[in-house]
C-alpha cells in the first residue's frame, strides 16, 4: 500500500513537472508581432525559438556583465552562438532590452537607453506597420511582412564568424574573428586574410601556390559560397570542401576563429559537443600574425610562439603584439647613406622563414652575394637563401609569420650589431620566456548609477532645474532687446530710399542671355578671369563699352540669369576688374555658415569658389535634365568635375536645392523631396556653429566634426589628397583601390567577369617595381606632379614642376592618367598613363571579341564565327553564329 502511495506521488510530480516545462517552452515562440520585448534580466527565457526547437535567439553572456543579442544552437553545451547582433559592443547585464517595435524595428538599448545595434542598420525602412519577426529552423532571424511574404531584413544578410547550412555567402559578406576574415578577393577568389594593427596579408590558399595550383579557378565572377545540407562546402571558385561524415540530418556550421583557421563542425546533439570535421589549414601556424612581429610559430601538438634570437616579448599577455629587439636598430631615414656593412653580422635561425614583406629579389647569386646585397640594404632586416640550386634570395624588411618547420630547406639570416651574443644570460632568458598571467589581475566591476540606474540626487537635480530656469529667462530679455533694437534701424528716410532707386534705375538694367551673346560677339574678346567665370570685352548701342562676366557653369536653358554684366564705361579697365572682383566675391564665397542653400535653377551661380578661383562647387549638368552637385576647375573648358556627390542619382533642373543646415549637415533633395545625397553628421543634441568651405585644394568642408569630399572620392584624385585602403576610384567598371596584398591596382568588374589587370598580371610584384611588405596602403598625388604609392610606386608627370593645375582620373576607358591644365586655353594635357597600350584595359571589347590598337584610336573586332552582341555596345561582346552544348 505505501510503495503504490509513493509511486502514485512521484507520478504526480514528474507530471506536474513535465506541464511546467511545457508551459515554459510554448511561451518561447518562433514569431513574434511588433510591441514584443525581452529585458537583460530575463535572458534565461529565449526571446524566439525555431519551430523544430534546433535554434534559440536571446540574450547570451560574452563577458563579465557583458552580453550580445544572438542567435544559438539550443542544444549545444556551451549555447554555441551562430550569430550576434552587437559582437564588438555588448550591453550591460541590466537595463537592457531587445525591442521589436510595431514600425518593423528590431532595436537593442543599453542600460543608459543608448540604441547600440538596429535592424535599421540593414536595411529596414522605418514606419511599416504589420510586420513580423520569426526564427527558423535554418537559424535565420527573418524580419518579414505577412501580407507579401517578402523578407524586409534577415539575419543570413549581415552574418558575424559563422556560415549555417543552406546561408549564401556572397561578394558584399565577410565572416570576422578578431584580426581574420574570409571573403572574396577581388580576383573572384575566397581568401583568408590576416589585417593586424601592422600589417596585413593573405595567407588562404597558400600564398605560394597560383591560383590553378591551389584548384581554384578566378575566372567566375559571381561570387558565391554555401554550405549545403549534407556538409559540402562549395565556392564559385571551384573550391569544395567535404565534411568527414558527409550525410544528412547532421547539425553542422562553418566558422571563423581566433587562430586565425576556417572550420567545419558537427553536433553530437546526446553531449552537445562539437567534433572538426574539416579544416582550411593543414598546419595552424600558416596563419599568418599568430605570432606577432619578429615572432616564430612552431606546431607540435598545438602551435607554439617563441622570439627571434636577441628579441623579448613585447607584451607577455599576448603572443600577437610579437617580439622586440634587445638592441638598437638603425633608423633608415630617406636618403641617408646606408651604414658601413663592419656595422653588422648575422645570425643563423635553422629550418625557419618568414613569409612575404620582401623588400628585394634576387636569383641565379650566390650565398655571399646574398648576404652583401642585405648588408648595404638600410631596410634589410634579415635574408634568406634557398639551396634549391636556383640561387633564390630575399630580403627581408619586416620579420612577420615566421614558421618553424624540420622539413624546411631554408634558413633565415637575422642581421644584428657585431656586439651582439647570443649566449649571453639575458638572451637566453628572453627566449625562453612565455605568457605570462598574474594571478591577482582582477576585473573591474562597474557600478549601475554609471548607467543611469543607481539612485538619484534630488538636491542635485534640483540646482541644475534653478540654473536652466534663470539661464533661459536671461535669453528671452536679450532676444527681446535685439528684435527692438534692430527694428528701430529698420527705418530708412524716404528721401533716401527714393534716390537709391532713382539711381539703380537710371544706372543699371537686366540683360538677356541673348542680349549678352549680341553685345559681346558670341563672347568673342576676353578680358580676364576672376574667381567664377570669365571677363569679355562688350560694346552697347551708343558705343559705350563694358565688361560682361560669363559664370563658369555653361547655360543652355533659362535666359534671364545666363550673365552678369557691369555697365560702367570702360575709361579705366583697373576700375572694371575691381568692381568685378567685388561682384564675384560677394555672390560667391568660399566659406558659408548654417542655412546657406542653392537651388537648381539658379545653376549658373555656383554654391562656393575657393578662395584663389581654382575650384567651384554648385550643380553641373551631366546628362538631358541631369544634374550633380559637383565640385570642378573653375577655368577649365568643360568645367571638368573632380569630385560629385550624386554622380549616380542625378536630379533634374527643377525643385532640386543643395542646403546646408545649421546642424551640420549637407543634403540634396530630388524635386520630389527624397534625399538622393547627405554629407556631415546632425548632432542630436542641436549643435550650432559649423561651417562649409572649399578649399584652395578642392577639398569641399564641413567643420565640426571635420568631414569633406576628399573622404568620399568619385574618379579624381587631387594632389595633397590622400587615397587610403578605405577608398576607390570608380568610372563604369573600373575601379582603383588597394588590394589585400597592400598594392595598388586597378580591377575590372563587369556584369559578367571580374579580373585585374594592373599592375599586368603576367607580371610578379618585384617586376613591376612594386612591394607588397608595406600595409599603410596610402598614395598621393604631391604638389610637383609625382604620383607615391606605399607599394613603392613612383610616377612622374612629364612636365614635373610647381604651380600646374593637375589631376589624377580614372576613366571610362580603364585607364588611369594625370592630365595638366592649360590656363590659357581651358584644354587638359596627358601627362602620364598607368597602361602604355589601351588594350591592356580588361573588357573594353567584351566576350568573344579582340582588341585592336590603331594609330590614333582603339578597335574592336568579334572572333571568326561571332556577331556584336549589341550593335551600340562593345562591351557586351559578340555571340556565336553556331550552336553551343549546353554544359551540364
Amino acid at each position: 500500500m505505501m510503495a503504490a502511495l509513493v509511486t502514485g506521488c512521484l507520478a504526480a510530480q514528474l507530471s506536474l513537472v513535465s506541464l511546467l516545462l511545457c508551459a515554459l517552452t510554448s511561451t518561447a515562440q518562433h514569431t513574434l508581432g511588433g510591441g514584443s520585448s525581452l529585458s537583460v534580466e530575463d535572458r534565461a527565457r529565449p526571446f524566439l525559438v525555431s519551430p523544430d526547437g534546433t535554434f534559440s535567439c536571446g540574450f547570451l553572456h560574452v563577458g563579465d556583465n557583458a552580453f550580445s543579442f544572438s542567435v544559438w544552437f539550443t542544444a549545444s553545451r556551451n549555447s554555441t552562438a551562430v550569430w550576434m547582433a552587437n559582437r564588438d559592443f555588448p550591453v550591460n547585464g541590466r537595463g537592457s532590452r531587445v525591442s521589436f517595435t510595431h514600425d518593423g524595428e528590431l532595436a537593442l538599448a543599453d542600460a543608459n537607453g543608448t540604441t547600440v545595434w538596429s535592424s535599421k542598420m540593414g536595411g529596414v525602412s522605418g514606419g511599416r506597420r504589420g510586420l513580423t519577426v520569426s526564427l527558423n529552423d535554418t537559424g535565420n532571424l527573418v524580419i518579414a511582412d505577412p501580407s507579401t511574404s517578402n523578407t524586409v531584413w534577415q539575419s543570413f544578410d549581415w552574418p558575424t564568424d559563422t556560415l549555417l547550412p543552406s546561408q549564401q555567402f556572397t561578394r558584399d559578406t565577410k565572416l570576422v574573428a578578431g584580426y581574420y576574415s574570409l571573403n572574396f578577393d577581388n580576383d573572384n577568389v575566397l581568401r583568408l586574410l590576416y589585417y593586424g594593427p601592422d600589417v596585413a596579408s593573405l595567407y588562404w590558399p597558400v600564398p605560394s601556390l597560383t591560383i590553378y595550383q591551389a584548384g581554384r579557378t578566378n575566372y567566375n565572377s559571381s561570387r558565391i559560397a554555401v554550405l549545403n545540407n549534407i556538409g559540402v562546402f562549395m565556392s564559385s571558385d571551384q573550391l569544395q570542401a567535404q565534411a568527414t561524415d558527409l550525410g544528412a540530418g547532421i547539425k553542422r556550421r562553418l566558422t571563423i576563429e581566433h587562430d586565425g583557421n576556417f572550420r567545419m563542425y558537427s553536433l553530437n546533439e546526446s553531449t552537445g559537443g562539437w567534433t572538426e570535421t574539416w579544416s582550411a589549414l593543414a598546419r595552424p601556424c600558416q596563419a599568418h600574425g599568430l605570432c606577432g612581429r619578429n615572432g616564430i610559430c612552431k606546431y607540435k601538438t598545438s602551435f607554439q610562439c617563441s622570439c627571434l634570437p636577441g628579441h623579448e616579448m613585447t607584451d607577455r599577455r599576448d603572443w600577437t603584439k610579437g617580439c622586440r629587439p634587445l638592441f638598437s636598430i638603425e633608423n633608415c631615414s630617406q636618403g641617408a647613406a646606408p651604414p658601413p656593412p663592419e656595422q653588422f653580422k648575422f645570425v643563423k635561425v635553422p629550418k625557419t622563414d618568414f613569409y612575404g614583406f620582401d623588400v628585394g629579389y634576387n636569383e641565379s647569386i650566390t650565398f655571399r652575394q646574398c648576404r652583401y646585397l642585405c648588408l648595404e640594404n638600410c631596410l634589410c632586416a634579415a635574408f634568406t637563401y634557398r639551396l634549391d640550386g636556383e640561387g633564390k634570395c630575399y630580403q627581408k624588411g619586416r620579420l612577420f609569420n615566421g614558421y618553424t618547420s624540420p622539413k624546411y630547406r631554408v634558413s633565415i639570416y637575422l642581421k644584428v650589431p657585431p656586439y651582439f651574443n647570443v649566449s649571453t644570460p639575458r638572451v637566453v632568458a628572453a627566449n625562453a620566456a612565455g605568457l605570462f598571467c598574474r594571478p591577482n589581475d582582477t576585473v573591474v566591476k562597474v557600478s549601475a548609477d554609471v548607467y543611469g540606474k543607481g539612485p538619484r540626487n534630488s538636491t542635485k537635480w534640483g540646482y541644475l532645474f534653478v540654473f536652466a530656469s534663470v539661464l533661459g529667462v536671461l535669453d528671452l530679455l536679450f532676444i527681446a532687446t535685439g528684435w527692438w533694437f534692430l527694428s528701430s534701424k529698420q527705418s530708412i528716410p524716404s528721401a533716401m530710399e527714393a534716390g537709391y532707386r532713382k539711381v539703380m534705375t537710371s544706372q543699371f538694367r537686366r540683360f538677356t542671355y541673348q542680349e549678352l551673346k549680341d553685345v559681346t560677339g558670341n563672347f568673342k574678346e576676353e578680358l580676364g578671369r576672376g574667381g567664377s567665370g570669365v571677363v569679355y570685352r562688350g560694346v552697347l548701342e551708343g558705343g559705350r563699352v563694358v565688361a560682361v562676366k560669363r559664370l563658369a557653369v555653361d547655360v543652355t536653358r533659362g535666359e534671364p540669369m545666363a550673365g552678369l554684366v557691369i555697365g560702367c564705361p570702360a575709361v579705366h579697365l583697373s576700375l572694371v576688374s575691381l568692381l568685378l572682383y567685388s561682384l564675384a566675391s560677394t555672390t560667391a564665397q568660399h566659406t558659408l555658415g548654417g542655412g546657406s542653400s542653392l537651388s537648381v535653377e539658379d545653376r549658373p551661380r555656383p554654391f562656393l569658389v575657393s578662395s584663389d578661383g581654382t575650384f567651384s562647387c554648385g550643380f553641373l549638368q551631366v546628362g538631358n535634365n541631369a544634374f550633380s552637385f559637383s565640385v570642378w576647375f573653375t577655368a577649365s573648358r568643360k568645367s571638368t568635375a573632380v569630385w560629385m556627390a550624386n554622380r549616380d542619382a542625378p536630379v533634374n533642373d527643377r525643385g532640386s536645392r543643395v542646403s546646408f543646415t545649421s546642424d551640420g549637415e549637407l543634403a540634396l533633395p530630388d524635386a520630389n523631396g527624397t534625399t538622393v545625397w547627405r554629407m556631415g553628421c546632425i548632432s542630436g543634441g542641436g549643435r550650432r556653429g559649423p561651417n562649409i568651405s572649399l578649399n584652395d585644394s578642392g577639398n569641399l568642408i564641413i567643420t565640426d566634426p571635420s568631414t569633406g569630399s576628399f573622404d568620399w572620392p568619385t574618379d579624381t584624385l587631387l594632389p595633397s589628397q590622400p587615397f587610403t585602403k578605405d577608398m576607390k576610384l570608380v568610372a563604369g567598371y573600373y575601379s582603383l583601390k588597394f588590394d589585400y596584398d597592400n598594392v595598388l591596382r586597378l580591377l575590372y568588374d563587369g556584369p559578367e567577369v571580374a579580373s585585374l589587370y594592373w599592375p599586368l598580371p603576367d607580371m610578379t610584384i618585384y617586376q613591376t617595381g612594386q612591394a607588397n611588405y608595406n600595409s599603410s596602403r596610402i598614395a598621393v598625388l604631391n604638389n610637383t606632379g609625382v604620383f607615391l604609392s606605399s607599394d613603392q610606386l613612383q610616377v612622374p608627370a612629364s612636365d614635373l614642376g610647381l604651380g600646374i593645375k593637375r589631376r589624377l582620373t580614372i576613366e571610362q576607358d580603364g585607364n588611369l592618367r594625370m592630365y595638366s591644365l592649360n590656363l590659357s586655353t581651358g584644354g587638359w594635357t596627358e601627362t602620364w598613363s598607368a597602361l602604355a597600350h589601351p588594350c591592356h584595359a580588361h573588357g573594353i571589347c567584351g566576350r568573344n571579341s579582340i582588341c585592336r590598337i590603331f594609330r590614333d584610336h582603339v578597335g574592336c573586332s568579334c572572333m571568326p564565327g561571332h556577331e556584336m552582341t549589341d550593335r551600340e555596345d562593345w562591351r557586351k561582346g559578340c555571340k556565336p553564329l553556331f550552336s553551343i552544348v549546353n554544359c551540364i
